[in-house]
């Protein structure tokens, strides 16, 4: 940085150049070809990807209502059978 070069060409070919400064051995230089998306993907840190849930609050809350509704059925008295069990003299 801050050092003069010499750069040298083929005007026929400007594909490559050579480089040559005071305190270096010369190297010869190509074009890089940028393309649309240049830089390689950002890594994401992993609290910031998205996680796959264990469990669903609403499957949980569906699942103990279930629960709480086949409870209740079971500790309901039912009269029906009894309907069906009576003789018409009755």
């Amino acid at each position: 940085m801050g050092h003069k070069v010499e750069i040298s060409y083929d005007p026929m070919d400007c594909r490559t150049i050579t480089v040559k400064a005071q305190y270096m051995e010369p190297f010869t230089a190509f074009p890089r070809i940028v393309g649309e998306f240049c830089l390689p993907p950002e890594k994401i840190p992993a609290t910031l990807l998205p996680l796959k849930p264990e469990s669903s609050r609403f499957l949980k809350g569906l699942e103990a209502k279930r629960k709480k509704t086949a409870q209740l059925k079971a500790d309901a008295i039912s009269f029906g059978n009894y309907r069906k069990e009576a003789k018409d003299h009755v």
